[in-house]
């Protein structure tokens, strides 16, 4: 049972490496638990070779071996090459586009979750949706908008100037 205390563990650890390499953390995961797995059994083969059938004997062969492989995996965890993957649970303000790839912003005040509420709590009048940004169909724009190329903030077709960033919009 400690055993598998130990993976679980070192499988947390080489997420949280694997995602501040910029890494998805799924394959080391992965590779985690085969590595373990794998030298184990290895282990348990050489502790069978020298040791005959006494189980204790195996497993001080067996555990030293898993926990090898364990470090092979810590390692390429830790210093596999760095990525561009970036964590969703790590985005604060996420900021949406629509099917033109002009920015949606989503409504802040949208009713956040309170610890212990289920998520059908959230909106208790379920026939009356809570209000989200309207996305554009494709191919459309909106009336009377258009966009910084600069910063992509909407902006009215009378201005010369972006009214969030400053640039000259014409």
């Amino acid at each position: 049972m400690l055993e598998v205390f130990a993976v679980i563990g070192l499988c947390r650890l080489n997420r949280r490496n694997a995602i501040a390499r910029g890494r998805r953390p799924g394959g080391f995961i992965a590779l985690t638990i085969v590595l373990w797995v794998v030298f184990e059994f290895i282990g348990t083969i050489i502790g069978m070779i020298i040791f005959g059938r006494d189980i204790l004997l195996e497993m001080l062969i067996a555990l030293p071996c898993a926990a090898f492989g364990g470090l092979i995996s810590f390692l390429i965890a830790k210093f596999f090459p760095k990525g561009d993957y970036v964590d969703p649970g790590t985005i604060k303000n996420a900021v949406y586009v629509d099917n033109n790839g002009m920015p949606v912003y989503t409504n802040p005040n949208i009713a956040q979750p309170q610890p212990g509420q289920p998520a059908y709590m959230l909106n208790p009048n379920m026939y009356q949706p809570q209000p989200f940004a309207p996305v554009q169909p494709s191919g459309t724009a909106v009336p009377g908008t258009r966009y910084c190329r600069f910063c992509g903030a909407p902006n009215s077709t009378t201005s010369k100037f972006c009214e969030s960033c400053g640039q000259n919009i014409e």
